[in-house]
């Protein structure tokens, strides 16, 4: 789903993001994010630590998605972006506030020590807030996805993004925007799923 207009990080005169490729076509390039950022995703599944896990680690992780594609990759949007009636964070804001999401999430323990049946809520909760910092030019909704999982697989939990219902996510997330979390709640106590007892 495009963002609201904006040139801001784009060629002259286009709204195709500047990337590494030279592509110029707006269709060419979500089909290179794909594949680039697809094949980064399984190395990163394969190989990610989940250690020292703090704002700068969530950045890293976007980083490592898009490093073919995009020479930003891993910093912080320096423009206001909107999707859909949204506004994000104000980029001068998304610094502190990222690593207030992430002192908190520390402070929780990172979930280790909430119940099955307690999960759905704080991951909901915990999703929202990352998608309102959208501290990203693009590339958001990929590295929130590969964050949450995992964050679950640490805690013994799995999620399959890709095979859950993808419109219905967008719906509840954009209801959760407006102050309507049910509907996120719903979608992950349904796609979450217990892999194995971990140490607590």
């Amino acid at each position: 789903m495009p963002y609201d207009p904006t040139t801001a990080n784009c060629y002259p005169n286009s709204a195709v993001l500047i990337n590494k490729l030279g592509i110029r076509d707006d269709r060419t390039l979500m089909q290179a994010e794909s594949y680039y950022s697809a094949m980064r995703l399984m190395e990163l599944e394969n190989g990610i630590k989940f250690e020292n896990v703090d704002f700068d680690f969530y950045l890293s992780i976007h980083k490592y998605l898009f490093q073919d594609i995009y020479d930003w990759a891993g910093q912080i949007r320096t423009t206001n972006i909107s999707k859909k009636g949204t506004c994000f964070c104000p980029y001068e804001f998304i610094r502190e506030t990222g690593e207030a999401i992430f002192h908190k999430l520390k402070h929780n323990n990172y979930y280790k020590d909430v119940s099955e049946r307690e999960l759905p809520s704080c991951i909901a909760e915990l999703f929202d807030s990352l998608n309102i910092l959208h501290p990203f030019r693009e590339g958001n909704g990929r590295t929130e996805k590969a964050f949450i999982s995992a964050l679950l697989k640490n805690i013994g939990y799995s999620i399959d993004f890709y095979n859950c219902d993808k419109d219905y996510l967008t719906i509840a997330t954009i209801f959760t925007a407006q102050g309507v979390m049910d509907h996120l709640v719903d979608f992950f106590a349904e796609n979450i799923e217990l892999i194995g007892k971990i140490d607590r």
